[in-house]
């Protein structure tokens, strides 16, 4: 037999942070947390149909924005939806740019070609671009500093939740060949309708006890012995 104990910082499992949750009004909250999951989730996915919930969490796929102080600057469309396309090909056939011109987004052409090239399985790639900022690869392969700006750090920015001249190059190629480029499809998104601690963890939480997993609410783990 084995006895499993799980604990919890927040003050309930399953639930968000209080800190985290946004009143909406009329009885709807949104947590400020993870709310989109992607094509490449499958873990996810894969737990959740297993849970086999009353009601399905998931939207559709839906088309997606990326914003700027300015506004609106990209759409990212539904891939799955779109003429089947190779990899790379497909992410700049689709995707509408709302304000850069063409000139401009051709800048990231050679950008392009790294991020064909990097291996994120390869320790010798890695080993490549480690040792520099994303921000001064996309100098190095002389993307325009407006595309930089309006279109390629807000992805860092959503990825890896850190600018682009704070994280390495190679973790920033990492991230886009996992959510962009490794497969047509990958970019696309479903979001949780509702917070996803009431449409996912709580019931989560409640089928792990009547499996006699115990759970410890409102406590932090300090230390292992």
């Amino acid at each position: 037999d084995v006895k499993v104990l799980l604990i919890d910082a927040a003050p309930e499992s399953g639930a968000p942070a209080p800190s985290l949750r946004v009143d909406l009004g009329g009885n709807r909250t949104l947590d400020g947390a993870v709310e989109g999951f992607w094509d490449e989730y499958h873990n996810i996915f894969a737990l959740v149909d297993s849970l086999k919930l009353p009601r399905e969490p998931f939207s559709n796929f839906a088309e997606q924005g990326q914003y700027s102080p300015r506004g609106l600057e990209a759409i990212w469309p539904v891939f799955r939806d779109q003429l089947q396309l190779s990899t790379g090909l497909a992410q700049a056939a689709f995707t509408r740019f709302i304000n850069l011109p063409i000139p401009e987004l051709a800048t990231t052409a050679s950008l392009v070609l790294a991020l064909a090239d990097f291996d994120q399985k390869d320790e010798a790639s890695w080993a490549q671009w480690d040792g520099m900022s994303f921000r001064e690869l996309c100098k190095k392969l002389r993307v325009s500093d407006r595309v930089y700006q309006e279109a390629v750090e807000p992805m860092v920015l959503t990825g890896l939740f850190v600018p682009g001249e704070l994280c390495s190059a190679a973790a920033a190629m990492g991230m886009a060949n996992f959510f962009v480029l490794a497969h047509q499809n990958s970019f696309d998104v479903r979001w949780c309708a509702g917070s996803v601690g009431e449409a996912i963890f709580r019931p989560w939480a409640e089928q792990m006890q009547k499996r006699g997993v115990t759970l410890v609410d409102g406590k932090r783990a300090r230390t292992l012995e």
